[in-house]
């Protein structure tokens, strides 16, 4: 029993010495006998502003440390003590805080504030009555009830027995291959030209018609923009003054006026050409008929009198970067 006494009381006192280590010192406030300087008053101020922000952001400590500066340069701003006070409270610096709040009470006089004589006395209570914390109530901690899964049992599944089905080997019929004979359709062998002139005609014919339209857009619009310089020089055109905008539209304007009558002229030569191309060269050749009598071994002389020659004419299209027409060859 002695034993557990002695250790009991070693315990206390290390707590408590402890727990004066964590106490800070009490401060020592100076007098102030003089009157602070302007300047003095300056440098407070200016520590007041630093402790302030050092405040909100919870840096307790530092606010008191400028706070306190800032007093020892001007002693007659007793509302600093209070300012000290309060962050001594906020880090639950009890002791602090009271030593700080008598000191403001002290030096203000009959001019100390009634609510911090107050809760000085009511820090001063709660100081003196020791707080107990009860422990925290531990609950039982409730566990579901686990119950066990029953699964339903699985039986092997029994197929029947399969066999493979036998089938008799099949050997290939051997049929002698037969080649059918050609069939003369009348059309002419690979490689060998029909003769006609193919699509080529048509695809003349339809870019000679889309330049033709173009052509006589371009006309519309370059006719468009002289007849409205006419109108503002009312046909006078050497005499006439205009901006230099509506020249370069005049002038733009004869320029498609030319390319609209090349494209349309160039366009419709196309058109017909292509057309001429189609219809001429699609003519089929007359066939020579075939002579039943024997060939002569003489040579055949033409008498060349009134006897029509024997003559085929091809039309084509002539087409350069600077000239667009048609032309006939004929041979014999």
């Amino acid at each position: 029993m002695k034993r557990i006494e002695f250790l009991g009381s070693f315990v206390c006192a290390v707590f408590l010495a402890s727990t004066a280590a964590a106490a800070p010192a009490a401060t020592v406030y100076p007098p102030c006998p003089n009157a602070p300087t302007k300047q003095d008053q300056e440098t407070a101020k200016a520590l007041h502003s630093v402790a302030k922000r050092e405040f909100s952001s919870a840096l307790y400590n530092d606010a008191i440390a400028s706070w306190t500066k800032a007093y020892r340069f001007d002693c007659k701003a007793h509302m600093l003590l209070l300012n000290i006070g309060n962050a001594h409270e906020k880090l639950g610096q009890r002791d602090a805080a009271i030593g700080a709040f008598r000191e403001y009470i002290a030096r203000s006089g009959a001019e100390a504030d009634p609510g911090i004589i107050e809760k000085v006395k009511n820090l001063e209570a709660a100081a003196a009555t020791p707080t107990v914390t009860p422990p925290p109530e531990v609950k039982p901690e409730l566990k579901p009830e686990l119950k066990p899964e029953l699964k339903p049992e699985l039986k092997p599944e029994l197929k029947p027995e399969v066999k493979p089905e036998l089938k008799p080997e099949l050997k290939p019929e051997l049929k002698p291959e037969v080649t059918p004979p050609p069939i003369d359709d009348g059309a002419a062998p690979d490689g060998a030209s029909s003769g006609g002139p193919g699509a080529w005609p048509w695809v003349i014919t339809g870019t000679g018609g889309a330049v033709a339209i173009a052509g006589g857009v371009l006309l519309a619009v370059g006719s468009a923009k002289v007849s409205k310089i006419d109108a503002l020089c009312a046909g006078n055109r050497e005499g006439c003054t205009i901006t230099p905008a509506e020249a370069a539209a005049g002038n733009t304007g004869l320029t498609l006026q030319w390319i609209g009558i090349g494209a349309l002229g160039g366009g419709v030569l196309a058109v017909g050409g292509g057309l001429a191309w189609h219809f001429l060269a699609s003519t089929p050749d007359s066939a020579a008929p075939t002579s039943t009598e024997p060939t002569s071994t003489e040579p055949a002389v033409s008498t060349n009198r009134g006897e029509a020659s024997s003559a085929r004419w091809t039309f084509a299209p002539l087409l350069s970067p600077e000239f667009a027409g048609a032309g006939a060859f004929g041979t014999f």
